[in-house]
């Protein structure tokens, strides 16, 4: 739980509000880990920092995620607000890579691991947003071991304006 302590408090300086500039998101999130094979279930939280639209809502992202049974992940990689016309609602795919400690928790083979994720979100007028969101975790067959897990959480975005 100590990496992901000092994981939160990196991120946490990296995107105080001094640094933060309009269409930016700090994000926070949390659910269950092993959603959909429920041998290792675990509570999930997590912290992202949401860079503003670089092309047609393609946006960078930071980010760490610990569960209780302390395994942790740092990441980073982009996400993408869809232009489908369904305002208020939000619908956004997103891919990231990082490194993942499994703690006590469940071992997905390496060190390495990657993220795909989908989020519809409600957005508020003041730009916050509420949804939920559905990610897989998988090591991509770099190790031996490649057992992915699902994770499925509720999500708070807020505008750094």
């Amino acid at each position: 739980m100590r990496i992901f302590t000092r994981s939160l408090a990196v991120l946490a300086l990296l995107t105080s509000t001094a640094l933060a500039a309009q269409g930016e998101h700090l994000v926070v999130y949390g659910g269950e880990l092993d959603v959909s094979q429920g041998d290792n279930k675990a509570a999930m939280g997590g912290v992202e920092y949401r860079f503003k639209d670089q092309w047609n809502g393609l946006r960078p992202v930071v980010g760490v995620m610990g569960t209780t049974d302390e395994a942790a992940y740092a990441y980073g990689g982009a996400y993408w607000d869809l232009p489908l016309n369904t305002a208020p609602f939000v619908i956004t795919p997103g891919f990231q890579a990082g490194a993942f400690s499994h703690g006590d928790g469940k071992d997905l083979g390496y060190g390495i691991q990657f993220r795909s994720t989908i989020e519809v979100a409600y957005e508020f007028e003041a730009g916050n947003r509420l949804g939920l969101g559905f990610s897989h975790l998988s090591n991509a067959s770099l190790g031996d071991h490649n057992p992915g897990t699902e994770t499925l959480q509720v999500v708070y975005s807020h505008p750094m304006w």
